[in-house]
């Protein structure tokens, strides 16, 4: 497959015909999503990360649909072949973008959060604010305490600076790095190729800046101390040898979330449920066989 040019297409209605898929006219912009199953029930929504799609979801998705679930997984603002609003990036933002899109496709369901990574936060931040919706909570590799952050993370905060790096060199920066979310530090090329794809619209440098800037995904832990206070259930994955949001952080999470179960993950990188999706399935069906019976 050819390496689609970075920013070079606008994410228009002939894209989005060309792309095929479903999707959403909400407040916050035109909305890809996949909805498989019944919305009257319980739902399992599937919340991505930074800089990537709801693609990294499939492997996962794939197993629970087989296992009699309902899901639904989407791309939010700025990510995947969602829009790109010239806008705040914030958890105000993609909290009420999941709010709006619950409304529209499934106002009656009762709903089980899964969030990978920055998903892990939107899934935090809804959960308080809709708690009579959510029926239980479970983490992949959580971000939002502590990290290390490279260069192009410092200068990212550095006005003027920033906006020149990564319109400069933000795309290939940030496909770079996603060879830090496997564990022989090694992307896959079906990975890879659903990356390039996405960031081929136009926006997505400017989206993942303004995400960047906006998301304080270091420092979440007044978030997850309210999630602990809050008493909802929650279970977690977490891979031992993560890069990205290393497993020594696991140990700060209990401590804000004491009613977590936190499971380490061998053999395993940041992104698990692309990497060993039955390895992640095994913990997360039996979780929610827990919660829906």
């Amino acid at each position: 497959m050819t390496r689609p040019r970075a920013e070079s297409r606008a994410l228009d209605p002939a894209a989005r015909r060309a792309l095929g898929g479903t999707f959403a006219e909400l407040p916050q912009g035109i909305t890809h999503y996949r909805l498989q199953g019944r919305t009257d029930g319980d739902l399992v929504v599937l919340i991505h990360g930074y800089s990537v799609g709801s693609f990294v979801w499939e492997p996962l998705e794939r197993l629970l649909v087989a296992q009699g679930f309902a899901t639904l997984s989407y791309d939010m603002p700025g990510h995947g072949f969602s829009d790109r609003p010239r806008l705040d990036y914030t958890r105000d933002l993609f909290r009420e973008h999941l709010a709006a899109l619950i409304a529209t496709l499934a106002p009656d369901a009762r709903l089980h959060l899964v969030g990978w990574s920055m998903g892990a936060m939107v899934a935090s931040e809804f959960a308080m604010r809709h708690k009579d919706r959510v029926g239980s909570l479970f983490f992949v590799s959580p971000s939002g305490l502590p990290i290390r952050i490279g260069m192009l993370g410092r200068t990212a905060f550095v006005p003027v600076l920033g906006d020149l790096g990564f319109a400069m060199i933000g795309s290939a920066s940030l496909r770079a790095a996603q060879a830090n979310f496997f564990v022989d530090g090694r992307a896959p090329a079906a990975f890879l190729d659903c990356y390039d794809r996405q960031a081929s619209f136009k926006g997505f440098a400017r989206a993942m800046l303004s995400t960047l800037r906006c998301m304080n995904m270091d420092d979440f832990r007044e978030g997850y101390a309210a999630l602990g206070a809050s008493g909802l259930r929650v279970d977690a994955v977490w891979a031992r040898a993560d890069r990205a949001t290393p497993f020594a952080n696991s140990r700060a999470f209990a401590r804000l979330v004491p009613q977590a179960r936190i499971h380490p993950l061998d053999g395993v990188g940041h992104a698990s449920q692309f990497e060993a999706p039955e390895l992640v399935a095994s913990r997360l069906v039996l979780w929610l066989r827990g919660r829906i019976g």
